[in-house]
């Protein structure tokens, strides 16, 4: 235990023997979907649990904003600068402070769809299958769109892209910025001209072929689940809530 230099010996072993119960700090190596390819690093990347001092950080900062979850993690992860992360990587690691600060089990009211009963469902962190990057697996990378016939190269988006990510509309007009070459140009404007006029066009196939290259849901802690209504009988894939309530215990 760190000693307080304002209290003298006597109170600090007062304190200590208070404080004998108290749990040692844990770290935990982790390897991440990526499996940290992408990544210059000098260390292996270490989570740890959240404090109560952290918990505050989430919930002064808004809550589940952005900025705040991205907070948390510069916060509890170390080795490695939390707006590098790939989304997969981010998403990993959210996973992981909730279960070493609270455990793996995660009890989230749920309002069913269809019928809009609420319900509370209690899903097991563990339970999340991870997809983990091939060991050939590049980025940037290369591939042919199936319509236009032109070959592309992206590139994943990491965490300080999350901007461009807060909806759809959002996602769709940024393509372009991770998007490399198109054909021969690398030319920034005419890339975006050309991934503009795809999804005004008929070529649907191309669009969501650029979505899943850079995005590649495959990729990462899985955070839908299914969802079947004790009410209504009916079955919906939903994802996994992450804001304030996955980051604190009420």
């Amino acid at each position: 235990m760190q000693k307080d230099f304002n209290v003298d010996k006597m109170k600090q072993e007062q304190v200590d023997d208070l404080l004998s119960n108290l749990p040692p700090e844990v770290e935990e190596v982790v390897e991440l979907p990526s499996q940290s390819k992408f990544y210059s690093l000098e260390k292996p990347i270490v989570v740890r649990p959240m404090t109560f001092d952290d918990e505050k950080v989430i919930i002064s900062s808004g809550k589940g904003h952005t900025n705040s979850l991205l907070l948390l993690l510069s916060r509890c992860v170390k080795n490695i600068d939390s707006r590098e992360l790939l989304t997969m990587d981010k998403m990993y690691l959210f996973m992981k402070i909730r279960e070493l600060s609270y455990g793996s089990d995660y009890e989230v009211h749920i309002t069913c769809p269809s019928c809009g009963e609420l319900a509370l469902v209690k899903l097991d962190i563990r339970d999340f299958p991870v997809g983990k990057i091939p060991e050939d697996f590049e980025d940037p990378r290369e591939f042919e769109l199936p319509i236009i016939k032109q070959k592309v190269r992206v590139r994943f988006p990491r965490a300080k892209d999350d901007a461009y990510f807060k909806d759809i509309d959002s996602a769709t007009e940024n393509l372009w910025r991770f998007v490399e070459q198109i054909g021969d140009s690398t030319d920034k404007t005419v890339i975006a001209k050309v991934i503009a006029l795809l999804q005004q066009k008929n070529a649907i196939e191309d669009v969501h072929k650029l979505i899943f290259e850079i995005t590649r849901p495959d990729f990462g802690i899985e955070t839908k689940f299914k969802y079947s209504c004790d009410e209504c009988k009916e079955s919906t894939v939903m994802e996994v809530p992450l804001g304030e309530d996955f980051f604190t215990r009420k």
